[in-house]
């Protein structure tokens, strides 16, 4: 016997699973990954009546959309120094500017509404990131998951500081060879 899930209310928020075409004027076509928030029931319970982010209003079949669950950041995020909210790519990578290894930020991404890209200045330019929410936890690699986005960032950042440090032991290692060969 097949649970009867509850119909979502006005303004519930879901992610398209499944890139949807049009079959009639009033649907209303997305892609995959695409944010849609609930505007209401229709009479066949297997469809939505939805809105884009762009405004745009029409209906979509239930199954092609899951719920949105935010990301959990694990505290508040206005008031951390690496969190810079709702800038582009572009303005990213102005912030760092010139690109100097081991600087990083977190925005809120454009491309995926409702999730964040983690921007990390490395060998002289800016790579970004897109921090994944996937069964109630966040990943960059899909290898090493987190609780909190707090918790991605601490544990990425002693990551970057651990290389920085093998590299600066490196290379300090090497310069006194150098000196030794000098004298």
């Amino acid at each position: 016997m097949s649970a009867v899930l509850a119909p979502w209310s006005s303004g519930t928020e879901c992610v398209a699973k499944y890139n949807f075409q049009t079959a009639n004027e009033q649907d209303l076509p997305f892609c995959k990954g695409d944010l849609l928030t609930i505007i209401g029931a229709t009479r066949d319970p297997n469809w939505y009546r939805a809105r884009n982010t762009v405004g745009r209003e029409g209906t979509i079949p239930a199954n092609y959309v899951q719920k949105r669950e935010g990301v959990k950041s694990g505290g508040k995020l206005s008031l951390m120094p690496w969190f810079h909210g709702k800038i582009t790519r572009e303005q990213a990578e102005r912030l760092l500017y010139p690109p100097e290894t081991g600087l990083f930020l977190v925005r809120e991404s454009t491309n995926y509404p409702g999730d964040y890209t983690l921007c990390v200045s490395c060998d002289g330019k800016v790579e970004h990131y897109r921090i994944i929410y996937h069964n109630g936890k966040l990943t960059i690699d899909e290898e090493e998951y987190f609780e909190n986005l707090m918790q991605l960032v601490e544990v990425s950042s002693l990551a970057l500081v651990r290389t920085l440090s093998v590299l600066f032991q490196h290379e300090s290692s090497m310069m006194t060879k150098v000196s030794q060969l000098e004298l």
